[in-house]
């Protein structure tokens, strides 16, 4: 049966449980959950509630670290809703409670197949593996717990009272483990276990690792025959990269690139690799950069690896114009990621990598795969590069069925989040409906999609179609929704408005970032307040969060301000955006201008000039715009013509000005649009990435020897 009804509200439609709207007198769910704050209640109820909201209130009871129920009443819930969101802090608290009363057998069951979250858990599970007369088994699970988990104190007091003699010769490989993570406090627990080596070996890291003032003597007494471990050499390295000397860093990095063995974890050193590698590509030192690039020892399945074989690609096929290797390293990162986006980027330079070999054949057919991915950057790029018309699927607007009479709406995950929406759990919601994404179908992921639309929620829409879309499931409406701000007057195109409002906060009204960015466009209190001066509005931070409209109204006048600084190329405009005018500006008189004007004829290729943007990111951040700008006029003109991407990356392409288009049930007449696309003859080419030179003599420092981290 379904939980819900809809009703208006204000002009806004909400979820309301049925039981709400009874009587105005009867608690309400949000009463239910305000009132498990402080309660010692280990099995709270609540009488006018579905079973979906009693056991929410279990969830929510459970996951707290407080709440000390017995082992039956933790298994009883994760038996009956085994596939809710979260429930490993559920299980955590589950293996604390086990004691003399549980059974051997209960133990084995609970454990069997499961993680295990705690040192406690670990305890019991030993124990009862012992009594079950595997003691071989405990021992071996001991000892993976103690070198690969991170632990509480009092986990790692469990099992160092429990089981000191299986552990002891492992102490060693627990303290370097963790400080490869840099959990210093956990680390400084090990210490006593230690010999006196390792005690100054590990002392040493932390205090590099924490930034110490006593980092030159802690390394002075290091014993000899520990100074060269890969962890010492990792922590070095990370504190010279963090603290902007890259020469020293690079310095390291070279050493210790000649083996897996002496990189210690590979991946680990991988996102300051990439880093560097970029750096060291646009400072012109380019066998730097490949070898940085490529001497990973990452493994496929592991961080870092799809990144840097692609980035090694580009600097082989970019500068080294050695088109085999390019062609290695494009088939590697093609094998190791599935995302439409990088799917698009494998099937983009692999085309580019097919063409300088001369194979024409395989050029298309990398091109095709990649075009096949028009959501992306990079499968947009290899649409334009056959000379296709966009998919009409861009478009949008399919049918999957009335949400209201869905099976949808019988989904427990879907019940229980829309449940904590009613009741403004915004944030716990997102577990849900994010965790029931990912077993939908494609005409339940469309079906949902509307649904959040209707209730003009477009966060929650972006929220379970990005899900989605890891399942390669792609649904029109939900990865682009247009939203309501689409119908203001902006004095932007609505295609350039959305496409910021979804990168910057997935539509979400009360976002709010680490570094103080709010709302919709998140718009830094500063520059609101800026904004709303040059538009003679008041100013209210609040407003930022709860009124969607104010944000859209001052953030896209700052866009319009920013394409009056640079024109129509959504390129500077989203660059400027996320990293500030003065910075596009930099970096144009560093590297050259990529837009295409009268004044500029000749620029240089703008898909280069994105590659060597500083910030990473910068660079993520400009190709998600930009991505979203062909999709959102398709969505919002209801037409498509052929895909003349890059004439809309350099500021070419005609800007689209219509009126939005509504997303289902209405006929809107189409609304003329121009398509003649295609590059003026009469201007020069586009300079390709082997003409770009590199910035001028500002490179790494002169190589000196090697630094301590303190000096």
């Amino acid at each position: 049966m379904k939980t819900i009804v809809i009703s208006a509200l204000a002009g806004w439609l909400m979820v309301v449980p049925v039981w709400a709207q009874e009587s105005p007198d009867d608690e309400t769910f949000s009463d239910a959950l305000a009132s498990l704050a402080g309660s010692t209640d280990a099995s709270p109820s609540f009488v006018n509630g579905t079973e979906v909201e009693q056991d929410l209130l279990e969830w929510v009871n459970y996951r707290d670290n407080d709440t000390e129920a017995p082992f039956a009443s933790y298994t009883d819930f994760l038996n009956r809703r085994p596939n809710w969101p979260g429930n490993s802090r559920i299980r955590a608290n589950a293996e604390r409670a086990i004691d003399e009363n549980v059974s051997t057998l209960d133990a084995l069951r609970f454990f069997d197949g499961s993680d295990i979250e705690t040192g406690q858990g670990a305890v019991a599970f030993a124990n009862a593996l012992i009594a079950d007369g595997r003691s071989a088994d405990a021992a071996a699970m001991l000892i993976d717990v103690w070198t690969s988990d991170a632990l509480t104190t009092s986990s790692h007091q469990a099992i160092i009272n429990a089981y000191p003699e299986v552990v002891a010769p492992y102490h060693e490989a627990r303290a370097d483990m963790l400080l490869w993570r840099w959990r210093t406090t956990d680390a400084t627990n090990v210490l006593p276990l230690l010999d006196e080596g390792q005690q100054a070996l590990t002392r040493a890291r932390i205090a590099i690792i924490n930034r110490a003032g006593d980092i030159n003597d802690r390394e002075e007494l290091i014993p000899e025959r520990l100074k060269d471990s890969p962890g010492l050499h990792y922590d070095r390295f990370n504190w010279f990269a963090d603290r902007g000397d890259w020469t020293q860093a690079s310095i390291i990095l070279t050493a210790q690139s000649t083996s897996a063995d002496r990189l210690g974890i590979p991946w680990r050193w991988g996102s300051w690799r990439r880093t560097l590698a970029r750096w060291h590509m646009r400072e012109g030192n380019i066998d730097l950069a490949y070898a940085f690039a490529s001497d990973h020892f990452i493994a496929p399945d592991e961080s870092n690896y799809a990144d840097l074989e692609w980035l090694s690609g580009y600097i082989a096929l970019t500068y080294l114009k050695d088109y085999n290797l390019a062609l290695t390293h494009f088939e590697r990162f093609d094998g190791a990621v599935t995302s439409p986006i990088s799917k698009g980027r494998a099937g983009y330079w692999l085309g580019r990598t097919h063409e300088g070999l001369g194979n024409a054949e395989a050029a298309i057919a990398a091109f095709q795969m990649g075009a096949q991915h028009q959501t992306s950057f990079y499968g947009l790029l290899s649409a334009e590069r056959l000379g296709l018309t966009m998919n009409p699927d861009l478009v949008g607007g399919e049918d999957f069925g009335n949400w209201r009479t869905s099976q949808v709406l019988d989904n427990e995950l879907v019940q229980a989040g829309l449940a904590l929406l009613g009741a403004g759990e915004r944030g716990l919601a997102v577990l849900f409906f994010r965790d029931a994404a990912q077993s939908m179908s494609r005409q339940e992921i469309g079906q949902l999609g509307a649904m959040f639309m209707d209730l003009e929620e477009p966060f929650y829409t972006v929220l379970i179609a990005k899900t989605a879309v890891r399942d390669h499931l792609i649904v029109q409406d939900a990865y682009f929704p247009i939203h309501p701000m689409a119908q203001m007057d902006l004095p932007v195109e609505p295609a350039l408005a959305l496409a910021i409002a979804r990168q910057e906060s997935e539509f979400r009204t009360d976002a709010g970032s680490s570094v103080g960015a709010l709302g919709l466009m998140q718009l830094m209190p500063a520059t609101a307040q800026e904004v709303a001066g040059w538009l003679d509005l008041p100013y209210g931070r609040s407003r930022l969060t709860t009124d969607w409209a104010y944000n859209a109204a001052l953030g896209s006048e700052y866009l319009a301000f920013l394409t009056r600084e640079f024109g129509d190329s959504p390129v500077m405009i989203a660059a400027g955006y996320n990293a500030g005018p003065s910075r596009p500006k930099s970096w144009m008189d560093e590297r050259g201008d990529p837009r295409r004007n009268i004044l500029n004829p000749d620029p240089v290729d703008v898909i280069d000039w994105i590659e060597h943007i500083p910030f990473r990111e910068t660079r993520n951040y400009v190709m998600r715009v930009t991505e979203g700008i062909p999709v959102y006029r398709a969505r919002l003109t209801g037409q498509i013509g052929p895909v003349a991407f890059t004439d809309i990356l350099i500021g070419a392409a005609p800007v689209i000005r219509p009126v939005a288009r509504p997303d289902r049930d209405v006929e809107a007449p189409p609304v003329p649009v121009e398509t003649d696309l295609q590059p003026d003859p009469d201007l020069p080419p586009v300079r390709r990435a082997g003409e770009l030179a590199p910035t001028g003599p500002t490179g790494p420092q002169s190589i000196r020897p090697v630094a301590r981290a303190g000096d």
